[in-house]
Order: structure tokens, then sequence, then C-alpha cells
């Protein structure tokens, strides 16, 4: 095996949801074997069930179990427990059980939906229909000077005043403003990025700031500011190499949820639903 394979290998087996569907396949296997149908008096624990319950512990909170016996302890009062509630058909009429059956019945269906390796062509095409999933967001590059609406009685004004000193070929002007505890220059930032740092009417200002020269004063979460907007650059689609495994995800996961309502229907089908007026 070559150490591309070997690399793609270990990646794949790093990922939390391999190990999910391996420690959940390893238990519900196990699990079929614990009692015959029918059986509630039972219960038969096997090595590589405990192997599986130890893995799942480790899986949730990160730290193989202390104590084996006890997790075995554990299953073993709740299983108790969980045979005497399906006995007494405490599982009939409840919502939350309900819920919680049909979320795991949709799980099965949909992990379980065989879909095959995808071409480059067809990640291509996938990639072209759905522009918005995976364009790059536009970037912004810009310098401003900052004016506190703590330290001054009228940023606006101060700022329109220091603006009128400003010629279109200064590049930076910050000790013309107040001190900004995140810096005056702005190198390539998405928008989103500008937004949550400054505020939403802020990185609206900056997209449609014209190139050079200072704009402003514009408002952010802080006070008033003179922008200089250096770079602007439009989100485009990327090529398929530098987001290939991106796409490759979200083409199967629609195809298992494609996979999920076909099983689904076919469900549905089987039922004999009769309406009563």
């Amino acid at each position: 095996m070559g150490e591309r394979a070997k690399s793609r290998l270990r990646r794949f087996a790093g990922e939390p949801l391999v190990h999910f569907l391996l420690v959940g396949g390893l238990l519900f296997a196990a699990h079929r074997y614990l009692a015959e149908p029918g059986d509630t008096t039972s219960l038969e624990i096997s090595p590589d069930f405990i192997r599986g319950l130890a893995l799942e512990h480790e899986q949730r909170t990160g730290s193989p179990p202390e104590d084996e016996e006890a997790l075995v302890r554990r299953f073993v009062r709740d299983e108790a427990l969980y045979r005497q509630a399906l006995a007494l058909g405490l599982d009939r009429n409840d919502v939350i059980v309900r819920r919680r059956l049909i979320q795991k019945m949709e799980f099965l269906l949909r992990s379980g939906a065989a879909v095959d390796a995808p071409t480059d062509a067809q990640l291509q095409h996938y990639m072209q229909s759905h522009p918005e999933r995976f364009r790059t967001r536009e970037r912004v590059a810009f310098t401003h000077v900052f004016f506190s609406d703590e330290r001054r009685d009228d940023p606006r004004a101060d700022a329109e005043a220091v603006r009128a000193t400003l010629s279109p070929e200064t590049v930076r002007a910050e000790a013309d403003g107040d001190p900004f505890l995140h810096g005056y220059v702005v190198t390539d930032r998405s928008v989103p990025e500008i937004a949550r740092q400054f505020g939403e009417g802020f990185a609206a200002a900056i997209r449609t700031a014209p190139l050079d020269g200072w704009h402003g004063p514009v408002e952010s979460a802080f006070g008033q500011h003179l922008v200089r907007v250096s770079a602007r650059r439009e989100g485009a689609l990327p090529e398929l190499g530098q987001v290939h495994r991106q796409v490759a995800e979200a083409w199967a996961d629609e195809r298992r949820a494609a996979a999920l309502e076909h099983a689904t229907d076919a469900l549905v089908q089987r039922l004999n639903v009769r309406r009563t007026p």
C-alpha cells in the first residue's frame, strides 16, 4: 500500500463518524445475541460485547473505563429495567420513545444506503449545480482610523473633521484617532468575518466603499471609523481539487437522504391506511 493510500486510510479511521458507526455496529451485533426473542429471563454477556461497552465509553468520555465490571453491572441494571418497561408496554403511546425510535430508524436507513464513489466529473457537475454551497466568500483588505464612543463627546464630528485633512494618497492615519485593540490594518478578511468583529452595518459599508481614498465615517460596534479599502476580491467557485472532500461529502449526503426517502416511501406503501369520516 502506497504512502498516499495509507494517509487516506489513517484520515478515514480517525473520523468521529467512523468510530460512532463502528461502536454502534459492534454493540448492535452483540446485543442480538443477548437473549432469544421473547426471552426476558436470560442475558448472555460475551467478551466482544464487553469490549464494545468499553469502546463506546471511551468514545463518549474520551478515556477508557477504569472499571469494566462496573460498566457491565450498569448495563445489566439498565437492561433489566428496559425489558420490564417493554413487558409493561411503557413504550406504547409515548411520544418521546416514538420520536427516538423514528430517529434511530432513519439513521439505520440512511447510514445503510450504498453510495458508490463519485467520479470527478460528477463532483464537478454537482459543485457547479450548487455554487452557493462552495463559492468562496468575498474578501476585503482595508485600513481605518478609529474614533471611540467612550473617549469622545462627538466621535462622528471628530471623524468628519479628520477626514477633511486626509488626501487620497494617505495610506495610514491611525495616529489621528484613538487606540484600537484589534489593530488598524485588516488584510484579506471575508465579509462575514468583518461583520462578526465590527457589526453588520460596518461590513455592508465596506462592501460598497470605493477602492482607495478615505470613506466614512462608518459606524461599528465600537464607535466611528474612517476607512480606506485597498483591495476587494470577489467570491468565486474554487477548483475542484481545493474542495474535493467537501463536495464529495455533500454529494454522498444528498444521495443518502434520497435513499432514506425512497426506503421510507416503500415502508409507507406497505401500510394499509384507511381514512374514517
